[in-house]
């Protein structure tokens, strides 16, 4: 930051913190009531608000706590309404980790739009405007919108103009247009409800609720708006990937200005590990950080799980002049075959990232892809070397492929996300602009939210439960379960929970029990039952049984349904990941293709088996068999330990 945009901030900062004890001093002498409740919703509120921001066009966006703001500004003291607006601006920045001169300047912006409101809104009559019938109130409520806008707007544009050395006026006509419109209309949303509260006061703490869920709701939309990026972003890269036979080409892909942009990444770089290397360094960086890349190649990592390189504090093996200003660093080894790394892929951030350094889950699982697609590269660029080009090229048609049903899979998962995304963001949109205001309307808007999160949640529930089945991170916790009691439990609640279908059972007690991690054999049952539901028609029954099998040594749990049955030659393809039916009514179920290949991942981690008798038009019959425990009374250890070498293999 230079010297004008130093001296900028540190004024505008002075000017609200001085306006806001000025205000502050003066409210013993307003004329008009107020009370603590008031003050205190409001302050909920305006928090609330800030957390609602949506991106305009021309990359300006727009908070949600104009609303709020412009409510205090005609219910409080202009000291008070400038006062909880600045705590709703704070806690922004507090909870996303902004630095402190950033997260200062903003609340006094926001202090000293909020104040210069209320002062218009005292000049004109106070709180009296609300409930006259005359049209001094909407004329009130248009000036001191306008005249927030104009305070907000000119105060971040000055920043604007001094930091990227441009005119005040260039960034102001920007900020106009249907950004003024926007803003200016949020800020007649507020004096709605302050007429609202100055008329029904029962009601305005009723708002509380709807606002929240919209916080919630909007929460939930910003999360899968990130996934759906990440999907879009690694789909994009593994077709470059696909479509060249040059590794360096394919890591120009990997590290390119897109993926660092998307990740919020300072560099990247692929760091040979190993003697001799098998391929050269590639770097590509903003900010480079050779201290950190030598220390990582030296460390060189041998295990091929992710790791964070010091979530909370830099690691003891980096140098002394990276201690003081870690940057924030992930890697992820990469090899071919399950042998030791060839490679890693080292990511960064800026050491003034402050909170943002952290990498989140759905980024580490961005960056292991990406990994995956240099290790894809670089054994295709072995193949070609060392085989002959019809056997080379075979190979690298069955990468391709690979790639092409994940591109498959990625737009399916899209298409499935978009409609969800867009019915919440529609009602999110109108709730939060103030367009729907009655209340019925309100609720049944976020029902609508709540239901298409639901779906979104199950969806990513489903993904990330498949990405984390893989044989090198699947971990059993068995225990001995006696199986009738858990089998009527488990159906009971996933009858109470789908009214749609009643839910027949045929389970004797005398059942014998299983060695089992009960969650993860829940997750499979719930998944058949699942199916079972989506593919009957409303009011049909689903039907459970279990009994021993006639060998004596394995249990048989049964799923039912009277759907339209299953083709003889997909009824085993149904368990692959991502495949879903050809015929019929298939088509029409939405889903990614997941849920039964869980099931079998997790049935088969149990050492059981699972699979299916059907035929078109009678219905299906999905099955689990599972082994009886050695002993019903005292388990062995034999039972657990084998389950535990299962799963790690």
């Amino acid at each position: 930051m230079h010297l004008a945009l130093k001296a900028y901030a540190t004024g505008v900062t002075t000017a609200g913190l001085l306006l806001l004890l000025a205000s502050l001093g003066a409210v013993a002498a307003w004329p008009f009531s107020w009370s603590l409740p008031l003050l205190l919703t409001l302050a909920l509120l305006c928090t609330i608000g800030a957390h609602l921001t949506f991106q305009e066009h021309s990359g300006w966006s727009t908070s949600a706590d104009t609303v709020p703001h412009l409510a205090a500004a005609f219910l409080l003291p202009p000291g008070l309404a400038a006062f909880v607006a600045t705590l709703g601006e704070l806690s922004f920045g507090i909870s996303h980790r902004r630095p402190i001169g950033k997260a200062a300047f903003n609340a006094s912006a926001v202090a000293l739009a909020t104040g210069a409101a209320g002062q218009v809104v005292s000049a004109l009559g106070g709180p009296q405007l609300l409930t006259g019938g005359a049209w001094a109130g909407p004329l009130a409520a248009v000036a001191a919108a306008t005249t927030y806008y104009a305070v907000s707007a000119s105060a971040t544009a000055g920043a604007v103009a001094l930091d990227q050395r441009r005119s005040f006026w260039q960034i102001m006509r920007a900020k106009t247009g249907l950004k003024a419109i926007v803003e200016v209309g949020l800020g007649l949303a507020g004096a709605t409800l302050a007429v609202l509260w100055a008329t029904a006061p029962a009601w305005a703490p009723v708002l509380l609720g709807p606002g929240l869920l919209v916080f919630l709701a909007k929460q939930t939309l910003d999360r899968a708006s990130r996934r759906s990026r990440h999907l879009a972003l690694t789909s994009a890269v593994g077709r470059a990937v696909a479509g060249t036979l040059s590794p360096g080409r394919a890591f120009e892909a990997i590290t390119s200005r897109e993926v660092r942009d998307t990740l919020r990444l300072a560099g990247l770089a692929l760091i040979p590990l190993g003697d001799p290397p098998a391929f050269a360094e590639h770097l590509a960086c903003d900010s480079d950080q050779p201290l950190l890349r030598l220390a990582f190649a030296q460390y060189s990592a041998a295990s091929r799980c992710s790791e964070q390189l010091g979530v909370h504090s830099a690691p003891a093996w980096l140098p002394a002049e990276l201690q003081a200003a870690y940057p924030g660093a992930a890697a992820v080894p990469f090899g071919v075959g399950g042998e030791r790394p060839i490679g890693a892929l080292l990511a960064w951030r800026s050491p003034h990232a402050a909170g943002r350094a952290r990498f989140t889950v759905e980024e580490l699982l961005v960056l292991e892809t990406l990994a995956d697609y240099a290790a894809v590269a670089l054994e295709t660029a072995r193949l070609v070397r060392e085989a002959g080009e019809a056997e080379a090229a075979r190979r690298v048609e069955a990468v391709r492929e690979l790639i092409r049903l994940k591109d498959e899979f990625l737009n399916q998962v899209s298409h499935e996300l978009r409609t969800p995304l867009a019915v919440i963001h529609g009602y999110a949109e109108l709730i939060a602009s103030g367009l729907v205001s009655q209340p019925e309307r309100v609720l049944a808007g976020v029902r609508e939210i709540y239901a298409n999160s639901s779906v979104m949640a199950r969806l990513v529930d489903d993904l990330l439960e498949t990405l984390n089945l893989e044989p090198s991170t699947l971990t059993l916790q068995p225990e001995l379960l006696p199986l009738a009691p858990w089998l009527a439990a488990v159906v009971e609640e996933f009858a109470r929970a789908t009214p749609s279908h009643p839910v027949e059972t045929d389970l004797p007690p005398a059942l014998p029990a299983v060695c089992a991690d009960p969650p993860r054999l829940r997750k499979a049952l719930t998944n058949l039952l699942v199916n079972a539901v989506c593919y009957s028609p409303p009011g049909s029954v689903i039907r459970v049984s279990a009994h021993p099998a006639a060998s004596g040594d394995v249990v048989e749990i049964r799923v039912a349904d009277s759907g339209p049955g299953i083709a003889p030659d997909e009824q085993e393809r149904i368990f692959e990941k991502f495949y879903r039916g050809k015929h019929g009514v298939t088509l029409s179920v939405r889903g990614a293709g997941l849920g039964l290949a869980v099931a079998r991942r997790l049935v088969e981690a149990h050492q059981g088996q699972i699979g299916v008798t059907s035929a078109l038009g009678q219905g299906s019959t999905f099955w689990i068999r599972l082994p009886i425990a050695a002993s019903t009374s005292e388990p062995g250890p034999a039972a657990p330990k084998l389950l535990a070498a299962r799963s790690s293999a």
